[in-house]
């Protein structure tokens, strides 16, 4: 006996199609999300701003991982977390080697409405240090190595950028993100502030892909500079 591959013919085996979920229940998943992340990452900021100026991403992302973890096991939510967590789909069952790795994976633990969430992280400073430089962490975020990924169908699945803020202002770098948006895409696919009485955090931004995207992506910019 062989080994059955393929997504449609497990799925034929099986005897089970996963439901299309309402879009409001979608977003109620989202929403709680996008909040999960911006009280998690109060706990890992740092007054002393050279502890976190030369960090990498991984590293940023396994620490933001280990208290979403936290927060999960001491609120006793139905959501489980995963760091660095590989994305399945038909081309990857095809072509392992295709594979895309989300940086924060989330999954909830409904049985009758399973959902999961991805989350792409990039570092962003306004101004060049020794390590690195503004304008190309700019241009990766906007790239296909970051919101790229879900514009032009690299990532299958939904999720969120997170932007990991380690020198400069907020508004400066997502002026500079706007720009390269207008660059690379056009102007009605910039980052514009959210305004909405679910969301607890503060520094959320959106943008529209209609073309692409059935939904908006959601923007979170964590700030970790000393002045926050």
């Amino acid at each position: 006996m062989g080994i059955l591959t393929g997504r449609e013919n497990i799925i034929k085996a099986v005897g089970y199609v996963p439901p299309v979920l309402p879009e409001n229940v979608i977003k109620s998943f989202e929403i709680f999300i996008l909040n999960l992340i911006g009280e998690a990452s109060i706990y890992i900021k740092t007054p002393d701003a050279t502890a976190i100026t030369d960090i990498d991403e991984p590293q940023i992302s396994l620490s933001l991982h280990a208290t979403l973890n936290n927060l999960v096991s001491k609120k006793e939510l139905q959501c489980g977390v995963s760091w660095e967590h590989f994305e399945v789909t038909d081309k990857v069952e095809k072509n392992v080697k295709t594979a895309r790795r989300f940086d924060i994976f989330f999954e909830n633990w409904d049985v009758k409405n399973r959902m999961n969430y991805g989350v792409e992280a990039k570092i962003l400073i306004e101004n060049n240090s020794k390590k690195r430089t503004a304008v190309k962490l700019v241009e990766k975020y906007v790239s296909e190595a970051g919101m790229g990924k879900y514009i032009n169908g690299i990532y299958k699945g939904r999720g969120c950028m997170l932007g990991y803020v380690l020198e400069g202002n907020v508004s400066s770098i997502i002026s500079k993100i706007n720009s390269e948006i207008c660059a690379v895409f056009d102007n009605s696919q910039c980052l514009s502030k959210v305004s909405d009485p679910q969301l607890t955090y503060s520094d959320v931004y959106r943008s529209e892909h209609k073309a692409k995207l059935s939904y908006p992506l959601f923007h979170l910019m964590l700030d970790f500079t000393c002045n926050t």
